[in-house]
């Protein structure tokens, strides 16, 4: 059985948000899956499993703050998805809104950056993006 061990996972969300905060690149959805599990059950390996990019991105621009208990429903959702149809969803439902793989893998991304640095989860995650 191949793992992904928590350090590895943390390195690759800190690799994302970097890259995002520095060079404005928008992030594949693929890790998000290790991101939100991470998320829900912090310092654990993670099976490697294959998983399947979005089939199409899709989704609305944000600018809002999500809460944590927001964001945990989320990670759960992803989880539930990926372990069902071993593919990435095309986006997550946030309230009337539906939010893109990119932007719910570098939210997950900061989310879990923060909780390395500070060990614990954040109260809530701003969001704010462009198509």
């Amino acid at each position: 059985m191949s793992i992904y061990k928590y350090s590895e996972i943390v390195k690759k969300a800190k690799e994302i948000k970097a890259s995002v905060e520095k060079e404005y690149k928008k992030p594949s959805a693929n890790w998000s899956y290790y991101f939100a599990k991470s998320i829900i059950k912090p310092n654990t390996e993670i099976k490697k499993i294959t998983v399947k990019s979005p089939s199409k991105s899709t989704g609305n621009d944000f600018g809002r703050q999500i809460t944590k208990s927001q964001y945990l429903d989320m990670a759960k959702r992803l989880i539930a998805y990926v372990e069902k149809h071993n593919q990435m969803p095309n986006n997550i439902k946030i309230g009337n809104k539906l939010m893109r793989g990119s932007d719910y893998t570098y939210m997950f991304a900061r989310i879990l950056v923060y909780y390395d640095t500070n060990k614990a989860l954040p109260k809530y995650a701003n969001v704010n993006s462009k198509a």
